[in-house]
């Protein structure tokens, strides 16, 4: 999935494509956390478009040292939306210090009518040398 950096001083915004998902799971790149420093605050924005009583929408994480071999985020945060809500902002902190180098969100929507419009957004602090 494409991906774009913006530079703000010394902080950087990670911005991933937003994309659609039904009853499917989708896996987005690694992003490269090696010059951040402390925690990335991880924002969620979904929005569900069509009724569906039975859906749910789930945000995992998983982080590699070589942006190959990706395992869950050990005690993790999980993003989740549930199926009544149709507007949905969450964020979650990461340490950058718990986690390898690559970090990499997995979207996992359950039900079969339910649509979810998803973007993803990492805001740190990159060091200065």
């Amino acid at each position: 999935m494409p991906q774009a950096n913006t530079a703000l001083g010394t902080s950087q915004v990670q911005l991933l494509v937003p994309t659609r998902t039904t009853a499917e799971t989708t896996t987005v790149v690694g992003v490269d956390l090696k010059d951040f420093v402390d925690d990335l605050l991880i924002v969620l924005s979904s929005k569900r478009p069509n009724a569906s009583a039975a859906t749910t929408f789930t945000c995992t994480f998983k982080d590699s040292p070589d942006n190959s071999t990706f395992t869950a985020v050990s005690g993790g945060p999980t993003l989740t939306v549930a199926a009544a809500a149709t507007e949905t902002t969450t964020t979650v902190s990461i340490s950058t210090r718990a986690i390898a180098r690559y970090l990499q969100a997995s979207y996992i929507a359950v039900g079969t009518t339910g649509t979810f419009d998803v973007s993803i957004v990492g805001i740190g602090l990159k060091q200065v040398i």
